[in-house]
């Protein structure tokens, strides 16, 4: 954050932001690169110490003498000796070049918030990048993290998380365990990460197979790692009812028996949400109760469970109870910016801290970006059903058109069925482009928490504007519409 005495610095030369080292404190932090310090920059400093009333120590830095507030100097400078009681400093590191200085002050509140603080501060890129997941319909993951989720990733605490000593993701691997009733998380990159972990933990020995939905992400979206990870054979499944998989249809994939030409079902994985569509909790407790009474697991990619819950299909420890092991992404629709978590039993976890680590997926100072996912929970997830409310908004219109939907609108996606209509979605990504719009693939539309009430309104008229060109036969010349195969057909969904 830039104080106001300092707005006429470039950006990342003179700062004061909140202390990385005493996260939940009001310190202030003073940070100037070692090679571009001048007399204009102390002067500055200065009188931010004296406007603010701040206890001082003198400070050498190079041949530059500034009177600053000092608990920390980094990395590794001499202090004033005449005040090395007030100083501690960090070990030195090779290089000097372009080094900086915190400079940190132990017990005095800036007097600006710390969000709007956090807004003077923000990269020109995620400026613009707000204002482009504004208009921008083709997923939930296309959103940028707020002020709040910034202002986290500069204060929250920090630790080795391979060690175990991040604090912040150990909060948070708490708080998700606890909400869904289980035991203990793990934070991973991805969702595609925890699910393979997941799968890896649950399977031991070949031969064994995972059944799932044959239109699954975990089946088709993530470059075969059952087989590649987990030496495992899929047995993809495809819906008799509806767009998701019901018990009956769970029992006509299952393999149960110990042939040898087989390879026996020793986890069943569950999507919720599909396509935006909910998979109902009593369908989940039937399969539950199913696979545990032949000894198999069951896991959930709940990548968007957020959505289903939000929906109102049933609490989190409701749908936590019927799984082993659920993997639930941050970055998609609560809108963090990186990462999803794997919760399951405190033995489960013990073994996919493992898996993690041995596909790579070990990272160290995670607090930064578990600070975000945090926020995001919070401050986001209430927001998600004012989402599905502007789906279904969208989707009276495309009836309004005479225009269906392949999968029904249960929480924040809409898929027109292009086959029916006679459609391209090239014709749709077009006109929508044209309108300053950002749609994607299938004819999917993704509402996200971030989508402006004007972007909702152009999205309409273009949709209105397509219909009316192919109903002039504006696109009747040439053209051979490339749809999403109707119902439940065609190119399987992406992320």
């Amino acid at each position: 954050m830039i104080c106001k005495c300092h707005r006429a610095q470039p950006a990342g030369q003179i700062r004061i932001a909140p202390d990385l080292t005493y996260p939940g404190k009001s310190f202030a932090v003073a940070r100037a690169c070692m090679s571009t310090i001048t007399s204009t920059k102390k002067s500055l400093i200065d009188r931010h110490i004296q406007e603010k009333g701040l206890p001082t120590a003198n400070v050498h830095i190079g041949s530059v003498r500034l009177r600053c507030t000092a608990l920390q100097l980094w990395p590794g400078y001499k202090e004033n000796d005449h005040h090395k009681h007030n100083i501690r400093a960090s070990p030195s590191h090779k290089g000097n070049h372009n080094r900086w200085i915190n400079l940190t002050t132990s017990a005095t509140k800036c007097s600006h918030s710390a969000t709007s603080m956090t807004e003077k501060i923000l990269h020109p890129s995620i400026s613009q990048a707000n204002a482009l997941s504004a208009v921008d319909f083709r997923s939930d993951t296309v959103t940028s993290p707020t002020a709040s989720m910034l202002q986290a990733m500069i204060s929250s605490a920090v630790g080795d998380d391979v060690y175990s000593e991040d604090e912040t993701t150990a909060n948070l691997e708490k708080h998700v365990a606890d909400l869904l009733g289980h035991e203990a998380g793990l934070f991973v990159p991805s969702g595609t990460a925890g699910n393979q972990i997941a799968i890896r933990v649950h399977l031991t020995q070949p031969p064994h197979s995972v059944l799932c939905h044959a239109r699954s992400h975990i089946n088709q979206y993530e470059a075969g790692g059952i087989a590649t990870l987990s030496q495992a054979m899929v047995q993809p499944v495809w819906p008799s009812k509806g767009p998701n998989l019901t018990l009956e249809d769970v029992k006509r994939g299952v393999v149960l028996w110990d042939d040898v030409h087989s390879a026996p079902t020793r986890v069943i994985a569950l999507e919720n949400t599909y396509g935006g569509t909910i998979l109902p909790l009593k369908e989940v407790q039937r399969i539950s109760e199913f696979a545990r009474s032949n000894n198999i697991r069951i896991h959930c990619d709940g990548a968007r469970l957020w959505n289903a819950i939000a929906a109102g299909a049933g609490s989190f420890r409701d749908y936590g109870a019927s799984f082993d092991s659920i993997s639930l992404c941050f970055s998609k629709g609560i809108g963090a910016p990186i990462g999803s978590v794997l919760v399951g039993s405190k033995t489960f976890i013990e073994r996919a801290r493992w898996i993690r680590k041995s596909i790579g997926g070990g990272m160290r100072q995670t607090g930064v970006i578990a600070g975000a996912a945090r926020v995001a929970l919070d401050e986001v997830f209430p927001k998600l059903a004012a989402t599905h409310e502007i789906a279904r908004d969208i989707e009276k219109h495309l009836h309004s058109l005479g225009l269906k939907t392949v999968l029904p609108v249960e929480t924040n996606m809409i898929f027109i069925d292009l086959e029916a209509a006679g459609l391209d979605n090239d014709w749709l990504v077009e006109e929508a482009k044209n309108a300053g719009l950002k749609l994607g693939y299938d004819g999917r539309i993704v509402v996200h928490h971030q989508i402006s009430t004007e972007a909702v309104q152009k999205l309409k008229e273009v949709l209105s504007r397509v219909m009316e060109k192919k109903a002039a036969g504006v696109y009747a010349e040439g053209s051979q519409a490339r749809t999403n195969g109707g119902a439940y057909g065609g190119r399987p969904k992406r992320t």
